[in-house]
């Protein structure tokens, strides 16, 4: 049975001041080895002039391949930063929160082309 499962990602963290992605192209996400597919991204600029913060927000997913990805979320954890990847630059972000969604998994079987949450695969 090949299976696929979609675990929803959010991470937000702080970006260099150097480097500003650009918003309509959605970048690559790497954290510790795992890709994460961003679908928005968000970028809020605060302190001054001079000295700007900019603050990064990315929603996203990772698959995984024939498996529900317990390991995969317990490497996401307390981490405190991961690769971006946008236009060809590489940049880290910083202070990481990296929230990952298991209420909302869901788990994809190819052979039968069904659907199904992971609550609902609990209850099988």
């Amino acid at each position: 049975m090949t299976c696929l499962t979609v675990l929803p990602v959010k991470i937000s963290g702080t970006i260099p001041q150097c480097y500003i992605p650009n918003q309509l192209f959605c970048p690559k996400i790497v954290c510790n080895e795992h890709h994460i597919f961003a679908t928005d991204l968000k970028i809020r600029k605060t302190g001054d002039d001079v000295f700007p913060i900019y603050k990064l927000e990315v929603v996203g997913h990772i698959i995984i391949q024939n498996g529900f990805g317990e390991g995969t979320v317990e490497a996401l954890q307390n981490r405190p930063f991961a690769q971006f990847e946008s236009d060809g630059i590489t940049a880290i972000i910083w202070d990481c929160v990296i929230s990952v969604g298991l209420s909302e998994a869901r788990s994809i079987d190819l052979t039968f082309n069904t659907i199904t949450t992971s609550y609902q695969e609990d209850l099988i």
